[in-house]
């Protein structure tokens, strides 16, 4: 999250955040309200404009994997810590196989099933416990619905909702109601879109000083904090996992008209 007085960016992971930031640093300064980078909005927030990226959810999972396999990224990697299953997905020279692996986990909500889940003392070090930690993000939603609703979808509940921790849901009708009712989110850039729809959000909501345009111009030209990957992300699925995420992440895929 990145907050001035009068707009908030709220981050959802893998559309670009780092990039972002550095961005805002650029032409607006440093915070006027120190936050969490990757904290949730709160009640306060209502009054200001909230923007937010999105991102296609097939090419995030692909991103996610790969940033998983060199970082404890919670709450995806919670998977670690059950016997065997890192191993069987990044240990594999084949990353095709692994994120398969990966994905099915991630989507069918076992992965938040601490009952089946043994901790090695490997984990118990100051990564592990963050580890066990994020299951404050990803059971804001309790796991009957984990088993129903993805993983990007939850999360962007997560960061546009206040008090996101003591919401629970059946399935996707009483999900997409309280979302559409509570979200402080007022717009989105798209991945896809990035240049473009980051210049509109700045020029036509936020009030940049003077001269901003170079600035934004020079931003453009850089990457930030990318994946080492293969460029697209249709490789990585077959049929059976592309239809996964078209239905636990329909959420997104309908609002912003996302293909496979």
């Amino acid at each position: 999250m990145y907050q001035k007085n009068n707009f908030v960016y709220v981050h959802l992971q893998k559309t670009a955040g780092t990039h972002i930031k550095k961005l805002l640093v650029d032409v607006f300064g440093e915070e006027d309200v120190p936050s969490k980078w990757h904290g949730s909005l709160a009640p306060e927030h209502e009054s200001k404009f909230v923007f937010c990226g999105v991102r296609n959810p097939w090419d995030f999972y692909v991103s996610a994997f790969h940033h998983s396999k060199e970082q404890v990224a919670p709450p995806i990697n919670y998977f670690k810590s059950i016997p065997d299953l890192f191993e069987k997905t990044y240990a594999n020279p084949d990353t095709i196989a692994g994120f398969r692996i990966w994905l099915t986990h991630v989507l069918s909500g076992s992965v938040l099933d601490r009952a089946s889940m043994r901790v090695p003392r490997r984990l118990l070090s100051k990564p592990g416990r963050k580890l066990l930690l994020a299951n404050k993000i990803d059971m804001l939603i309790n796991k009957k619905s984990a088993e129903k609703i993805g993983t990007m979808s939850r999360w962007l509940f997560a960061v546009g909702v206040p008090n996101y921790r003591k919401m629970s849901f059946s399935g996707y009708a009483e999900f997409e109601r309280d979302f559409d009712e509570l979200s402080l989110i007022d717009t989105y850039y798209r991945m896809e879109s990035l240049e473009e729809d980051m210049r509109g959000i700045i020029n036509d909501h936020l009030s940049p000083p003077t001269g901003w345009e170079k600035k934004f111009e020079v931003w453009a030209e850089k990457k930030s904090n990318t994946s080492q990957r293969m460029k697209s992300y249709e490789v990585y699925y077959d049929k059976e996992l592309a239809e996964m995420v078209a239905e636990k992440d329909r959420f997104i895929i309908e609002r912003f008209n996302y293909k496979f």
